[in-house]
């Protein structure tokens, strides 16, 4: 009975320490997988908070720049502090082209004398003008009333007028350029604009149109 009895403890001793052994693993197991779902909670927090701080690194660069270019210059270099109410401001800056062409320079220039007959007028635009403003009707040449027959060649903002035939002798000529031209932002010119100039004499001294 005895070492029966003795047996009989022995299994059940054993099977104690099996189960405290069961035991410890599952809790090992319990106790990784907690730390593993912290851990990852943790690096989604971290994670998240990257991109919360480099969101807030661009929205400050970005209200930088836009604070820069609608600042006001307050005389000494510094820039107009902004409303001191709570009110959000969406700044939208917009640069519109309102300047209107003109001519700044000619050739011949106005009262010009003893042009050669075989000249042509070179007009020179403060800015680049629509090719499709510069036509026969907005630029042309006169001859006292007379439209001279003639082409155009326009690049940017020079304009040459190319008579089809060779000028008359001692003759004012007038070029005319009309509000009709307009700049690529569709500023007609402010006014017309002419030049007159004259023609050689004629070799023989007769100063009648040849």
């Amino acid at each position: 009975m005895s070492g029966r009895l003795a047996h009989n403890l022995d299994i059940l001793s054993n099977r104690k320490k099996k189960m405290k052994s069961n035991a410890k693993q599952i809790a090992n197991r319990g106790s990784g997988s907690r730390m593993t779902t912290r851990a990852t909670k943790q690096e989604r927090r971290m994670t998240m908070k990257r991109y919360l701080s480099n969101g807030a690194l661009v929205m400050l660069v970005l209200s930088f720049f836009i604070l820069s270019s609608c600042g006001v210059d307050g005389g000494d270099g510094d820039m107009a502090s902004a409303p001191e109410d709570d009110t959000p401001v969406l700044a939208s800056v917009m640069y519109a082209d309102t300047t209107p062409p003109a001519v700044i320079e000619t050739s011949p220039q106005n009262d010009d004398q003893d042009v050669a007959l075989g000249a042509m007028v070179k007009i020179l635009f403060s800015e680049e003008v629509d090719v499709a403003t510069i036509t026969t009707e907005s630029c042309y040449l006169l001859q006292g009333a007379t439209v001279v027959p003639l082409s155009l060649i326009h690049e940017a903002a020079i304009l040459i007028m190319v008579p089809s035939d060779a000028l008359d002798y001692n003759i004012d000529y007038t070029a005319v350029i009309t509000t009709e031209v307009k700049d690529l932002a569709g500023n007609p010119m402010n006014e017309n604009s002419s030049l007159v100039f004259t023609t050689i004499q004629a070799p023989d001294g007769n100063s009648e149109p040849r």
